[in-house]
């Protein structure tokens, strides 16, 4: 086995790692989610018309408790210069607020009130891992509607929650893609290269019969790695335009 074609394709195979890693590195995954959770403190069938709730002196006629939490799940901070023009992630709640827990907001920027019917996080830095919550009464039946002008990150609707999301996560079957298999075939082909070098010091024509198709498919996965990452980049940017 040629020590040319080994160092060629050593060099390809560290190449690629490379710029995979430099890439990561240069541009972190930067993503906010949401949670909004209602419960109605009303059933829908009263036991009688008489019935109502106050708080404090005043009488409300639909209680509701809505509860928001946001927080960031990507790799690196997100700056206060994301939010374009400095306009704030705004949470219309489609009914008018009454109360406010004012314990409910463990970390900041902290969630606030902006109008009789809508919670802000104010433009700021988003240091990696950030959480805030916020709970709040209202009075009527919540129609929420989440607005933004964060750039080029993506902002997501968690249904499911932190577990179930994970749960999801783990019944997920493998996507065969064009990236997954040109990394496969480049961790086979570094396999299957190491055991030539292996072989290849005590029986070269051994050590080529391995090495040979090593080279052959480790050529074949630079490229397959390269497209499929292309297509990857192509749709994300997509699915956020």
């Amino acid at each position: 086995m040629s020590a040319e074609l080994v160092v060629a394709v050593l060099g390809i195979i560290i190449a690629t790692a490379l710029t995979i890693y430099v890439y990561r590195r240069t541009n972190p995954k930067r993503v906010i989610r949401y949670r909004v959770e209602i419960t109605p403190l009303l059933g829908q069938n009263p036991v009688s018309s008489q019935l109502t709730v106050t708080l404090g002196p005043q009488a409300v006629a639909n209680p509701h408790i809505v509860a928001i939490t946001v927080w960031s799940s990507g790799r690196a901070d997100i700056s206060s210069q994301s939010f374009d023009g400095g306009v704030p992630m705004v949470f219309e709640l489609g009914a008018l607020i009454i109360e406010v827990n004012p314990a409910s907001t463990p970390q900041d920027p902290p969630i606030v009130v902006r109008a009789q019917t809508q919670l802000e996080l104010r433009p700021s830095l988003l240091r990696k891992g950030f959480q805030s919550h916020l709970q709040v009464v209202v009075d009527g039946a919540p129609t929420i509607g989440v607005t933004h002008a964060l750039i080029d990150i993506p902002v997501i609707a968690d249904a499911v929650g932190e577990t179930g999301r994970v749960i999801q996560t783990s019944r997920r079957p493998f996507r065969i893609s064009t990236l997954n298999i040109g990394l496969a075939a480049l961790v086979v082909a570094l396999v299957l290269l190491t055991i030539g070098l292996v072989v290849n010091i005590s029986d070269k024509a051994a050590g080529q019969a391995w090495g040979s198709p090593a080279i052959l498919l480790g050529l074949l996965a630079f490229p397959t790695i390269l497209i499929g990452g292309i297509i990857r980049i192509v749709k994300w940017r997509t699915g956020r335009s």
